[in-house]
């Protein structure tokens, strides 16, 4: 029997819920330094996630991602020139696809130490679009509800003399 008991979690952030969350530092700084995440889900379905990480012009270069490889169950990143020491990251989620028809996104941000080893810090979110749309329709019925009603008649505007 375990000494603690391990609670589950779940974490909102805002509209979205977080499916899994974490840290990876790359094992390696040589040109196959790439992470690969498996995200197992209860309905036995799984997608690999791969990030590749490929430094073109470390100088010059701008961050930029591709996605050379999606299907259903794998998807590449080719992160590139994510070699930054302050961190180089998106700054919107990117939306990946669907999962049983609910929108997928992820988050993610890159630091590179100067030796070359990478540390990825990844959010993947789930966002039911429908289920946020309804709820904020839901708060303007509110919020119109509990406006006083107009007057039946608007007053006569003064008559200038």
């Amino acid at each position: 029997m375990p000494l603690v008991q391990v609670p589950t979690v779940s974490i909102q952030s805002g509209s979205a819920e977080v499916v899994a969350a974490g840290t990876v530092i790359a094992f390696g700084t040589s040109w196959d330094s790439w992470i690969s995440i498996l995200l197992s889900f209860p309905d036995k379905t799984f997608l690999t996630v791969r990030f590749e990480f490929h430094d073109e012009d470390v100088l010059r270069g701008q961050p930029k991602i591709e996605w050379p490889l999606n299907t259903k169950t794998e998807l590449t990143l080719r992160l590139i020139n994510f070699n930054s020491v302050v961190g180089v990251g998106n700054t919107t989620p990117l939306r990946l696809g669907d999962l049983d028809g609910i929108p997928f996104y992820l988050n993610l941000r890159v630091f590179q130490l100067q030796d070359g080893q990478k540390t990825l810090h990844y959010t993947f979110y789930t966002r039911d679009d429908a289920r946020v749309l309804a709820a904020r329709a839901s708060a303007l019925k509110k919020a119109l509800s509990s406006l006083p009603d107009p007057p039946a008649s608007l007053p006569e505007p003064p008559v200038e003399r």
